[in-house]
């Protein structure tokens, strides 16, 4: 697998997530940038070229999903790590 060149752009609505996650990567030497949801992420004007997303599934308004989605629609081709504390929609805990 080729190494990460750019930042690790990490986008969850979850303050306490999105600082655990700046925390760990930078520790492992990775640049971080934060967004607490896709529309703060889309309205950066500076995305960079490298890098790789890492993004709630489930997250009010746009979702992680359509997120991806409008970022390749504006042809921004990062690889994207989808991440979430519930199940799959219709999946209920186990009694």
């Amino acid at each position: 697998m080729p190494a990460i060149t750019g930042p690790v752009l990490v986008v969850d609505d979850d303050v306490a997530v999105r600082q655990s996650m700046k925390f760990a990567l930078e520790q492992e030497g990775l640049e971080v940038r934060l967004y607490e949801d896709g529309a703060r992420l889309l309205a950066d004007g500076e995305l960079p070229p490298t890098g790789c997303l890492v993004v709630d599934l489930t997250m009010p308004g746009m979702d992680g999903i359509d997120l991806v989605s409008r970022l390749r629609e504006h042809h921004i081709d990062l690889p994207a790590i989808l991440i979430t504390t519930s199940g799959p929609p219709g999946c209920g805990s186990v009694p």
